[in-house]
């Protein structure tokens, strides 16, 4: 009994400043990147037409990673409650899943960000 307690106290812990800190700053990284390349794109949208493809491709993959953070806190708040309420062992297994899937997205939403900005400036520097 005491090890369940023992996980279900971790999955508690995994709730810390520091965890919402890294969540706030890819939501961040994403959000102004998407802002910033629309304004950019506004810009060269009648100069530049060759490059409008590649600013909406990146823009999309920005707001693929403003998805995967936005399903990955609400992948938290749902083991966060499960993991309050006391389960047995078994169910907290499933806790423990979410948990690795949660942590999957968030590395997603952040290799989104560096695979659009990647995208964009390899493109954009071979068009110049």
């Amino acid at each position: 009994m005491s090890e369940a307690r023992d996980r279900a106290q971790w999955v508690e812990d995994y709730n810390q400043r520091e965890v919402q800190f890294v969540g706030r700053v890819i939501v961040g990284l994403n959000g102004t990147g998407v802002i910033a390349l629309l304004a950019f794109l506004g810009q060269i949208w009648e100069n530049m037409p060759h490059a409008r493809r590649i600013i909406i491709i990146s823009i999309a993959g920005m707001i693929m990673g403003l998805m995967a953070i936005t399903l990955s806190t609400l992948l938290r708040l749902r083991s966060m409650d499960r993991g309050n309420r006391r389960r047995p062992k078994s169910r907290l297994d499933r806790v423990f899943a979410r948990h690795q899937v949660y942590i999957g997205l968030r590395v997603l939403s952040f290799l989104l960000f560096v695979a659009s900005v990647l995208y964009l400036l390899a493109n954009l520097f071979f068009l110049a």
